[in-house]
């Protein structure tokens, strides 16, 4: 039985899931803000536990790579690389753009392509592009409202479904067809997470566990007195 660990630490709230083959075995929400550091270890020890496994079962762990929180990403993905290295496993990675593909692909096939957003710092957001099989048209990226440009690409489609938070401003400052259709309501989440990572894993889709580096996709920036 194949044992997968699923972290999402790149929004505001920490979670985890534990994937078996096909099946989410187990999920969980730390609904406490800025708690990542403090109670990642312990949250996950406690899911696994919770179904009588150790770390030791574990085949795999799936990191959600962002883009997302800079030190939510640091510290999953410190905590995921942790795990692999001493139980020496495969790490694996879905990007949050992904992962709200993927469930517009389920939800609502008819649609041929995906633009998933999230808000990034003010009047910017991070995005990617989608055909409704899953491909990747666009790496995820960051840009500035009024100065994203998606025309050319999604020209050739037919149907296009806009997701994430602030799914409709990203729509009016990109000068998008006012066909399009919008749906703020997917956010990325770590079940999906676990799924897509365990296809991954059949697919053999794995991260260099000392080299692999989330998606912060911007420069950071640290504030002091």
């Amino acid at each position: 039985m194949t044992l997968i660990l699923a972290i999402e630490c790149a929004g505001e709230h920490l979670s985890l899931a534990i994937q078996s083959d096909d099946k989410t075995l187990y999920s969980s929400v730390l609904y406490l803000s800025h708690a990542h550091s403090q109670l990642t270890a312990s949250f996950i020890k406690a899911g696994i536990e919770s179904l009588g496994k150790n770390m030791s079962d574990l085949n795999a762990v799936v990191v959600g790579s962002g883009p997302g929180s800079y030190t939510g990403l640091r510290i999953g993905l410190s905590v995921a690389k942790g795990i692999c290295f001493g139980c020496e496993i495969p790490l694996l990675s879905v990007s949050g753009l992904e992962n709200m593909a993927f469930q517009v692909s389920e939800r609502f096939p008819q649609y041929d392509a995906v633009v998933a957003c999230l808000p990034a710092r003010k009047d910017e957001f991070f995005y990617a592009v989608f055909s409704k099989d899953g491909t990747s048209l666009t790496p995820p990226q960051a840009g500035k409202l009024g100065e994203i440009y998606l025309n050319s690409i999604l020209s050739p489609f037919a149907s296009i479904i806009v997701c994430g938070k602030n799914a409709g401003e990203f729509v009016r400052q990109s000068e998008l067809p006012e066909s399009v259709i919008i749906d703020e309501t997917i956010a990325p989440l770590v079940t999906v997470t676990a799924r897509i990572g365990y296809q991954k894993w059949m697919k053999g889709r794995i991260e260099d566990v000392a080299l692999f580096e989330p998606a912060y996709l911007k420069p950071v920036y640290i504030s002091g007195r």
